[in-house]
């Protein structure tokens, strides 16, 4: 009776680990892909305010819009890396601000396709480690205000 026991109890736990282990791995991969793109809206919904917010200083006119502290704190803003180019690709950077690093290639070539299609674009990448990277591209419009003088 022994033996049968230990089969038994070898049989039982070696089932109840791999189902532990099939219900882990399946509950982190939801996980993770649940995550990502609650992280990706949330990165496209700071994108969408930074380029509202951006629009409204250029169309404001009048001294201390707060144009130039918005700049200078706008990778605090966005919480991530954020690059104001344009079609000439002129960076572009507040009074006060000091641009850190280059845009890569990649940012590059997004803001390319942005300017030549004129809507919001984005580009996701992944590395070797599994690490991805999303870049997203907004354009900016400046409404011209046209004066009629008689």
């Amino acid at each position: 009776m022994n033996k049968i026991t230990q089969k038994l109890f070898r049989y039982f736990t070696l089932m109840a680990l791999f189902l532990v282990t099939i219900v882990f791995v399946g509950f982190y991969s939801v996980f993770r892909y649940y995550n990502y793109h609650y992280q990706e809206e949330n990165l496209k919904e700071r994108a969408r305010t930074i380029k509202t917010q951006l629009e409204t200083f250029m169309n404001e006119t009048g001294p201390h819009r707060g144009q130039g502290a918005y700049l200078k704190f706008l990778d605090d803003i966005s919480m991530a890396d954020t690059y104001i180019i344009d079609n000439n690709e002129i960076f572009l950077c507040g009074d006060n601000t000091v641009l850190e690093k280059e845009p890569s290639e990649k940012i590059l070539t997004v803001a390319d396709k942005v300017f030549t299609l004129e809507t919001e674009q984005q580009l996701k990448k992944w590395d070797l480690q599994g690490n991805r990277t999303i870049y997203l591209g907004f354009p900016i419009e400046k409404i011209i205000k046209l004066s009629r003088h008689w």
